[in-house]
């Protein structure tokens, strides 16, 4: 058995809030996505916040997560670019930069039910790095991706890619998922407010006196990590 690649999966157990951010604002976008990647046809963003409860091998354990994501166009095909990504402990941290993944242990990193709603907070340093609350029901009827989303029922939206080292280059690696275990996904969506404090350099990316479309959802199963070298 592989350490990154355990025969059931590594994460076996999760729920979280994530979100699909459209429009964003095109000139942030463009200063926080690398040189090394195109802009998208139509620019989104992605922000979520995860509580990993069933993690292997030891010394993987449970593990709070946040993020953001830009899609970005890379020789080509569609990707989400990880532009950040805090964690509570060190061990997914140093794991997921060797995969390129932006991480560093943050403070604090919370979720929370309150009634049907859910919470999520990262704080690091007295700052509000990113907070995410759900409230189910959607505003509107789901425009097109939306609708991908929804149809797809997953908490993740495509294959991510990244620079190692991280945020920095040169390599360019994409990180697919692999399933290991029949996926059970159990989505709720809704409406997503997002902030963060405005020292933050991606605030302004987004709107946070609006709501997006979101979703709080549930997974067991089994998934591994899968990085390939592009370039």
């Amino acid at each position: 058995m592989s350490l990154m690649k355990p025969k059931n999966g590594m994460f076996r157990k999760f729920y979280g809030i994530n979100s699909l951010i459209s429009p964003v604002d095109e000139s942030k976008y463009r200063e926080l996505l690398p040189d090394q990647f195109d802009e998208h046809e139509a620019p989104q963003a992605s922000a979520f916040i995860v509580h990993y409860q069933s993690v292997f091998p030891w010394p993987m354990t449970s593990y709070h997560e946040g993020a953001i994501f830009l899609k970005c166009m890379f020789d080509g095909k569609e990707y989400w670019y990880t532009y950040t990504m805090p964690v509570t402990k060190y061990v997914p941290m140093w794991g997921g930069r060797n995969m390129g993944f932006p991480k560093y242990v943050a403070d604090s990193i919370t979720l929370i039910q309150s009634d049907q709603s859910w919470e999520g907070i990262v704080s690091h340093r007295k700052r509000t790095k990113l907070s995410l609350r759900f409230v189910p029901g959607l505003e509107a009827g789901p425009g097109p991706s939306e609708k991908f989303v929804i149809d797809q029922k997953a908490f993740f939206f495509g294959n991510g890619i990244n620079l190692l080292p991280p945020s920095k280059g040169p390599k360019v690696i994409t990180v697919d998922l692999l399933h290991q275990v029949e996926p059970n996904w159990n989505p709720q969506y809704g409406m997503v407010k997002i902030n963060s404090d405005k020292t933050e350099s991606h605030y302004g990316l987004f709107d946070t006196s609006k709501d997006y479309f979101g979703f709080y959802n549930e997974f067991d199963g089994g998934i591994n990590l899968d990085p390939i070298r592009l370039r």
